[in-house]
């Protein structure tokens, strides 16, 4: 059992103080991913027969704003490679990529970005060997905060002092919770039949009936914690402020469905008087005296002819004017894409109509986030290309300082543009290389087979001059 979650310090008091931080996150990791997936649902106070058209009214008023803002984020930021302090790889050091891609982090980079934007945070575990070799094939594990949760240094935001990762064991039918410290790990269990942390949202409490399975595990390739947090500005998700303007889209969205489907068959009334019975003299001998349905007479019908006696009139309700409606929902749109800074035409696909210079200064704002998220993203990337060549005994590329992330180019040209920039910097004298990576965005296996290509057509022009 654990005997000293009350001493300050102690691996005990760590474990249950990260368990316990998670468990108190898990109802905002659930509205957030309520709106990242649209799962908002009925507002409460609404319950039986009306829930239930509520609902159906919701579902179809949903409009996703939430993914449009973080989809739009991560759909930008594609690392291509990375350069550490290796001798001769200004277009990319292959050792890097090869990390890199023995995780498939080319798809599971953009889960883990998707991640940091709707959560804040996102983390991965760097795994590698008991002892530094070149033979090592270190990995890269993404998690989140459902599972996962760190103690970042005060004094360096960007290292983790303490780390957590809860799991289930089913075959020992066990909650387990691993602990990762700066140059060792240690795991605890708990017997139980199912699984107790919970992914409904619903807060956890670790509890007590914890015991260690192991004494402190050396990691053997490292002295720093194998976790590394990715985090956005604040720990904030990217919506995640503006909760209440994504409510009152879906809300003015609701509101107009609810009229249209309510006066969708405009309401009649029978001003006046009108008989009880047929009269005496009503053409129809065998309805004269009889009581009058007229719920059959008016009954509706495209030729259908109602005959009115007396001074009785027929009172026929107005539809509302959603057109102020409508002018709001845009409103609150083009509000919600300032403030996260997400182009106004993703959420109001008619606004790609105004001017060029609008445009450009809300590209211009885009950009600047995109970048400084990349900027956030690449030192993280970095201190985890640093672990893995700690495990990979390369004290050279190790150097975190050093380590830089390729980015693909924020602003996606035309090809007609981009030909156009790279004529003008090769006239300005910048190298081909230059030229290819930050103009053409070419990745660094790009670049390298664009050298192989050029030299063979240099190669074959120059062939058949020499023959002559």
């Amino acid at each position: 059992m654990l005997t000293e979650t009350s001493v300050t310090g102690s691996d005990d008091w760590r474990l249950m103080r990260l368990a316990t931080k998670l468990g108190k996150g898990l109802p905002r990791m659930a509205l957030l991913r309520s709106f990242s997936d649209g799962s908002r649902f009925v507002p409460a106070g609404v319950s039986g027969v009306n829930a239930q058209a509520m609902l159906t009214i919701v579902k179809q008023a949903r409009l996703n704003t939430a993914e449009l803002i973080s989809g739009s984020l991560v759909d930008r930021q594609t690392a291509l490679g990375f350069r550490t302090a290796a001798p001769g790889d200004d277009t990319g050091d292959a050792l890097a990529l090869t990390n890199w891609n023995r995780s498939h982090m080319a798809v599971r980079s953009k889960e883990l970005l998707r991640d940091v934007a709707d959560y804040g945070r996102a983390f991965v575990l760097t795994t590698g060997p008991s002892q530094p070799s070149a033979a090592a094939s270190p990995m890269f594990l993404p998690s989140n905060g459902w599972t996962t949760a760190t103690e970042q240094y005060a004094t360096a935001p960007w290292a983790t002092e303490d780390a957590i990762v809860v799991g289930y064991d089913a075959i020992n039918k066990a909650d387990i919770i691993t602990l990762f410290r700066p140059g060792y790990m240690r795991t605890a269990y708990r017997p139980t039949p199912v699984p107790t942390l919970p992914n409904d949202g619903t807060p956890w409490m670790p509890g007590s009936g914890w015991s260690w399975a192991t004494d402190p595990v050396p990691l053997g390739f490292t002295a720093d914690n194998p976790m590394v947090e990715h985090a956005a500005p604040g720990g904030f998700g990217e919506f995640e402020k503006h909760l209440d303007s994504i409510d009152r889209i879906n809300s003015v969205t609701r509101d107009r469905l609810t009229i249209i489907a309510m006066q969708a068959f405009r309401q009649r009334a029978i001003e006046g008087t009108l008989p009880s019975h047929y009269p005496a003299d009503y053409p129809d001998l065998t309805l004269r005296g009889q009581r009058i349905d007229y719920n059959e007479v008016f009954a509706g019908g495209p030729a259908a002819l109602w005959l009115l006696g007396g001074d009785a009139k027929i009172w026929e309700s107005n539809p509302t004017d959603i057109t102020q409606l409508l002018t709001a929902a845009k409103d609150d749109k083009r509000d919600l894409a300032s403030v996260t800074s997400t182009p106004i035409y993703l959420l109001m696909p008619d606004a790609t109509n105004g001017s060029a210079e609008g445009a450009a200064l809300a590209r211009e704002s885009f950009s600047f986030k995109v970048k400084d998220r990349n900027t956030r993203a690449g030192d993280s990337f970095a201190i985890e290309q640093s672990l893995a060549f700690q495990g990979l005994g390369d004290s050279v590329r190790a150097d975190a300082a050093q380590v830089e992330t390729i980015w693909a180019p924020v602003n996606l040209e035309s090809v007609n543009q981009r030909a156009t920039a790279a004529q003008a910097a090769k006239q300005s004298g910048v190298s081909q290389a230059y030229i290819n990576r930050s103009v053409w965005g070419m990745t660094p296996s790009e670049i390298a087979q664009e050298l192989t290509d050029r030299l063979q057509e240099q190669f074959e022009t120059a062939e058949p001059a020499t023959a002559a």
